[in-house]
């Protein structure tokens, strides 16, 4: 009985494994044709321990699937190994900017300072002084930045 029990939970977990492997693939491609259009650069994979790791698309060229791990390939050297009992999910994305751009605002123009919600807060300068620290939009004409006072 037990012997029965035990090769029907193994016959499950495969079917699971099978049909997880069957949709990351299809996802993946379907995304693959999305990010050569959209200008992606790299795919995160996020566990579920919450950390992440972003892979340039350049790096690999091809997504391997075991019954137990997912494995980034290059020219036929595996470049990642991550285990599909940790993935939480994964997601195409551009490159994401680490730097500070600077801005001109023109000082003799007025601008306007709204919450995140939407309501106009300030009108005039740009002095941030009386407001709490936080994210804040600011309109100066055409001009719109997201601004965060820390």
């Amino acid at each position: 009985m037990y012997f029965t029990q035990f090769a029907l939970f193994l016959q499950h977990k495969y079917i699971i494994m099978k049909k997880l492997r069957t949709l990351i693939l299809s996802m993946l491609a379907m995304l693959s044709g999305m990010a050569s259009a959209d200008g992606i650069d790299y795919i995160v994979v996020e566990k579920t321990d919450a950390s992440s790791t972003q892979v340039a698309l350049s790096d690999f060229n091809q997504i391997k699937f075991n019954d137990t791990q997912m494995l980034m390939v290059n020219n036929g050297a595996t470049i990642a190994t991550y285990q599909l009992k940790d993935l939480r999910r994964m997601y195409f994305g551009p490159t994401e900017s680490t730097r500070i751009e600077e801005t001109e605002w023109d000082a003799s123009s007025q601008v306007e300072i709204y919450s995140m919600s939407g309501i106009l807060l300030k009108r005039g300068d740009l002095d941030m002084q009386s407001l709490p620290n936080g994210i804040y939009i600011v309109r100066q004409g055409t001009r719109v930045m997201k601004v965060s006072k820390k």
